[in-house]
């Protein structure tokens, strides 16, 4: 079905009491008015200002002994490097269970440790740790102590089971806990919990990647013995050296940039564009990408090729690479990077097909969230639950049939939000109501992204389940009352409200704005990119490019032709901006238009002159917008 996108444009409530905070802000900062204006809409302060232009690692790293259980976890690692003891690691299949075994077995071994790793299968395991990973851990010569590592919060059945056979499970996660009523039943089978969604935590790092809870307890064991708690000699490893794999992480599992893992991305970035990891390195050539790099880069270009390893052929290929850090390493880097490439063209491939067949059936009914078919693979299914997501904005759950000959009734799946207008929704936290009424099998995850696994015969009854759920949720209610303040939505037509941060004069653009917007950058979940909204705009010179013709290239002018930017809208054709923008150009009727003011690769290069820097990438065009505080 159609949606509707109604455009808020922020507005102070109080005008003189806001022009004073921006002049405030402009003198504490040393801003341009425009900047501080745009930091006052967004409710920025003095006493934040500087976590927002400027967060360092060193000012917002927690003490990590704060965190439940980092005191056992510590400990317990420490005396198996004291007495030799070769340790198993169980990780997840993703970027962040990736990078998160890549840190940790790097900084492990660096100490003199033994360890060996093991990814579940996707196919033939699933997530999380199971029977079988135990025991090529135990075949590979682990002796009693085993990590898991983005993974095992929710598995109190499988680890209760190994804690019979004589483990010890140390859980390094970060991932919401619902596998039991209660909190204390999580952890009775385990001998620590590192989880920064423990409500008893002493510090609040909810927004931590499972490779950011890993860094904290490494940090944690230098601590112990820097403060004289173990007699060991000090631990030397470069933490910092590793921001780099972390920054990765952070970005590719989308978790909220709160200040501290924007410190982490900026930090990363940083080590990144020095070249000094081969791994990386690989990846990046592999990508055709080069420094300087963005989050862009890592969400788009590399995050997705170490993805494939596990979508689509063996999960520990990515580790294997991460752990590919010396220049002796670069050899087998690229060998490993070239199949990455590989599958990552499988991996899309197979993805458009999903993508096309679940939005078809999605679109023909507005209140359809859960879809399944037999041909689809499970490998794609948390992309393409994203990218429908987002097409259709409204969550979406996506399943196909279990790969195990075992599992013949079963269904897995993953579910996604789209990226605007279900702030208040917790994907979780359905699945973890689901499955309390025997819904779901098996289900866990984030507010955001999560997986599950249900009987196909339960079905019928999970859409109701997520119907009924989704139409009451307060994220839902709070769009459609703001949409209907506008006037009567049509029936049938999904709208989803989504706030523009300020107007902007056209001619702002090429004044340098794009290099001054990057000093609030990295950008993402919970730190959006600034939108503008540009009014009585005339199209001109609109071309498609793209290898597929998918995308539009024109140029805006404004203030009687004074003022002019080039305007790139990706999936032009597909969003209907194209058809749009072509229309105004011909009747050359003056339209407002919304995006996103970025820097020019173009003009950056000097194959364009006269747009100062800056270019718009289109949000929306012919829309209306309405001012709200």
């Amino acid at each position: 079905m159609p949606q509707i996108v109604r455009w808020r444009l922020r507005a102070p409530r109080d005008k003189g009491e806001f022009e004073q905070h921006c002049e405030a802000l402009r003198i504490a900062g040393e801003l341009d008015p425009l900047m501080a204006r745009l930091l006052c809409l967004r409710g920025v302060d003095k006493p934040r200002l500087q976590e927002v232009l400027s967060p360092k690692v060193a000012e917002l790293f927690p003490d990590p002994f704060l965190l439940a259980d980092m005191d056992k976890a510590s400990a317990r690692l420490l005396s198996a490097l004291r007495t030799g003891e070769k340790i198993g690691i169980v990780t997840d299949y993703d970027v962040d269970g990736a990078c998160s075994a890549a840190l940790f077995v790097q900084a492990w071994r660096a100490w003199g440790g033994e360890c060996v790793y093991t990814v579940p299968d996707r196919f033939k395991e699933g997530y999380g740790p199971n029977a079988a990973a135990f025991q090529r851990l135990r075949d590979q010569g682990a002796q009693g102590l085993v990590l898991t590592l983005d993974c095992g919060s929710n598995a109190q059945q499988v680890l209760r089971a190994q804690q019979q056979q004589g483990w010890e499970v140390v859980v390094v996660d970060h991932h919401a806990l619902t596998g039991c009523r209660h909190e204390a039943e999580q952890t009775e089978a385990v001998l620590a919990m590192v989880n920064p969604q423990r409500s008893d935590n002493r510090v609040d790092v909810r927004t931590l990647s499972a490779c950011g809870v890993v860094m904290l307890l490494l940090a944690s064991m230098r601590r112990s013995i820097e403060g004289n708690n173990v007699s060991m000699p000090p631990l030397s490893f470069p933490l910092k050296a590793w921001f780099d794999v972390l920054a990765l992480a952070t970005v590719c599992d989308v978790v909220p940039l709160s200040p501290l893992n924007r410190a982490f991305i900026r930090a990363g970035l940083a080590h990144w564009n020095r070249g000094r990891h081969a791994g990386l390195a690989a990846l990046a050539r592999s990508a055709g990408i080069e420094p300087p790099f963005s989050t862009r880069d890592l969400a788009f270009a590399l995050g997705p090729r170490l993805n494939a390893a596990g979508r689509m052929g063996d999960a520990e290929l990515a580790v294997e690479l991460l752990l590919c850090v010396e220049q002796e390493d670069a050899q087998r880097a690229e060998k490993i990077a070239l199949v990455l490439d590989k599958l990552n063209s499988k991996r899309r491939s197979q993805q458009e097909t999903c993508c096309k067949q679940a939005q078809k059936r999605a679109d023909s009914a507005s209140n359809i969230y859960f879809l399944h078919d037999k041909t689809w693979s499970i490998g794609v299914l948390g992309p393409s639950a994203s990218r429908v997501a987002e097409r259709l904005g409204r969550p979406m759950f996506l399943a196909a049939s279990s790969p195990l000959a075992e599992e013949s009734s079963v269904l897995r799946g993953s579910a996604r939000l789209p990226p605007h207008g279900w702030e208040g929704c917790s994907l979780a936290h359905i699945v973890a109501r689901a499955k309390e009424k025997d819904l779901l099998i098996a289900a866990g995850g984030h507010a955001r992204a999560c997986g599950f696994s249900l009987l196909q015969e339960k079905g019928e009854d999970f859409q109701e389940f997520l119907r009924k759920t989704l139409t009451e949720s307060s994220a839902k209610k709070a769009i459609d009352e703001r949409a209907s303040v506008a006037g009567k939505v049509e029936e049938g037509v999904d709208s989803i409200d989504r706030v523009v941060d300020m107007e902007l004069l056209l001619s702002a653009v090429g004044e340098g704005l794009a290099e001054r917007l990057l000093s609030l950058a990295p950008f993402g979940e919970g730190h959006r990119e600034p939108l503008f909204a540009f009014r009585d705009i005339v199209v001109e010179g609109c071309r498609l490019v793209g290898n597929k013709g998918q995308h539009m290239t024109c140029v805006f002018s404004a203030e009687g032709g004074v003022a002019r930017a080039r305007v790139i809208a990706f999936a032009a054709v597909e969003r209907g901006l194209a058809h749009a923008l072509r229309e105004a150009e011909e009747t050359r009727s003056r339209r407002w238009a919304i995006g996103f003011v970025r820097p020019d690769p173009y003009a950056r290069s000097g194959a364009r002159g006269g747009a100062g820097g800056g270019q718009i990438v289109l949000e929306d065009f012919a829309c209306v917008i309405e001012e709200s505080a």
